[in-house]
């Protein structure tokens, strides 16, 4: 998931938000979760402690051919950087086909609220392009998953492909705010990814809420 997985980190909203539908014809029991941190949800709150336990602020794993990177955009620090920098140097990371990174603020945002953009919200997570990117290019990480922005985008930079898959649930964002000109594909609409691994090729492919693809790319590995 990620990010943003609850509105403001309460009872109610962990409750509604979130176990209620993960829970859903026993969902949760079957599938693991990997929950990327949002700018709306509280790491630090005594609820948050409750119902996760332990959790992790940034952890990695490895599923498949793939090796996940789970980031923490709301934390500016030198130690989640020198850990980055840990993880991709590892041999988990070294060894996979597949390098992938999950932080909740994209480093390339286009669609946002106009008037809180220019109130500030536009250096939200700045870092994450300033600091974070350059790690990225640099160990040849395959693959961005972003969420935050309230729609999907798709685009390929510096041979990274970067994506936004904030469409889950809540509002959309429909006003373009900035142009990075590098995104293939945008949809305004709600929507979900399946990502599928083989020993050789990462599938992705995106639905909106009636089943039709809206997306799809194919990455190959020898």
């Amino acid at each position: 998931m990620g990010g943003d997985f609850t509105q403001s980190s309460n009872y109610q909203n962990w409750q509604n938000s979130f176990f209620n539908p993960i829970n859903h014809n026993q969902f949760s029991k079957y599938i693991p979760i990997a929950l990327t941190i949002g700018n709306h949800d509280n790491p630090y709150g005594s609820l948050h402690s409750k119902y996760i336990g332990g959790f992790q602020r940034y952890f990695s794993f490895t599923s498949g051919s793939g090796f996940f990177i789970i980031l923490n955009s709301n934390e500016n620090s030198p130690n989640q950087i020198n850990w980055l920098e840990s993880q991709l140097q590892s041999k988990e990371s070294l060894t996979s086909k597949f390098k992938i990174v999950v932080v909740h603020i994209p480093p390339f945002i286009e669609y946002w609220d106009p008037e809180t953009w220019e109130a500030g919200e536009s250096k939200w997570g700045e870092f994450v392009r300033d600091k974070w990117v350059e790690l990225f290019e640099k160990y040849k990480v395959d693959l961005i998953i972003s969420g935050h922005q309230h729609n999907y985008q798709r685009g390929k930079r510096n041979g990274i492909v970067y994506t936004i898959i904030g469409g889950g649930g809540g509002q959309l964002d429909n006003v373009r705010v900035y142009d990075w000109g590098m995104y293939e594909k945008t949809f305004i609409g709600h929507h979900y990814i399946i990502m599928k691994l083989t020993l050789t090729t990462l599938e992705w492919s995106v639905y909106d809420l009636s089943e039709n693809v809206i997306d799809k790319f194919v990455l190959i590995k020898s």
